[in-house]
């Protein structure tokens, strides 16, 4: 199915992910993969802007914003190189400063 994750919607359809949304609104708030010590999570942030971060436990790996098909890309990026352990990113300590959020 990971081939077609173009937005929430279609990660909702996956077993492997977890979606969260509003009970008055239905609108998504999170949507979550994890695998191990890893978590791949998502989050609208603004008028058409997703956030996209990467854990390892407690480190955040990764961090991007952009459109929610964008970020639906980022994220399969992303777990096919944890997948795969060939393209996995390396661990990098960041603080919420550097990060921009």
């Amino acid at each position: 199915m990971d081939d077609q994750w173009r937005s929430v919607d279609d990660l909702d359809a996956d077993p492997a992910w977890s979606v969260t949304r509003s009970p008055t609104h239905g609108q998504w708030l999170t949507a979550e993969w994890a695998s191990g010590p890893w978590l791949v999570g998502l989050t609208p942030v603004d008028s058409g802007v997703v956030a996209a971060i990467l854990w390892s436990g407690d480190d955040v790996i990764g961090h991007a914003r952009g459109s929610e098909a964008a970020m639906c890309a980022t994220c399969r990026t992303w777990i096919h190189g944890l997948r795969t352990r060939d393209a996995a990113p390396a661990p990098v300590r960041r603080d919420a400063a550097e990060l921009n959020v």
